[in-house]
């Protein structure tokens, strides 16, 4: 398991289309207090191992990866999503089932 010593987390306002189940409760916080953008920033306390984000955090970092940036530091080694974006490659060919191969690609994203 990695020894992530920092996550910080940057949620920006999603866009219209990426309104699924999972973006309603970030949005109902968003508006709610009007703001634009929620970060969180865990540091792993002294003489802790490591950090271990849970459900929820997990899930604000998912929602982070295609609305915003997650960063992470583990020892020597920072990693961001900005550096690194989420990406999938699809092969659109001329047969019938290009759309499908795109739409299951879409859903990685989900």
């Amino acid at each position: 398991m990695v020894k992530l010593r920092r996550l910080k987390i940057v949620v920006t306002r999603p866009n219209a289309e990426d309104l699924t189940d999972e973006y309603a409760e970030i949005m109902r916080k968003l508006n709610g207090q009007g703001a634009r953008t929620i970060t969180q920033e865990l540091i792993k306390a002294p003489k802790i191992d490591r950090l271990n984000p849970d459900e929820e955090t997990r899930k604000l970092a998912k929602i982070a990866s295609t609305n915003g940036y997650v960063e992470g530091d583990v020892k020597d080694l920072h990693e961001s999503t900005k550096e690194h974006p989420k990406a999938i490659t699809v092969e659109v060919g001329k047969d019938g089932s290009s759309l499908s191969k795109f739409l299951s690609a879409f859903h990685h994203f989900l």
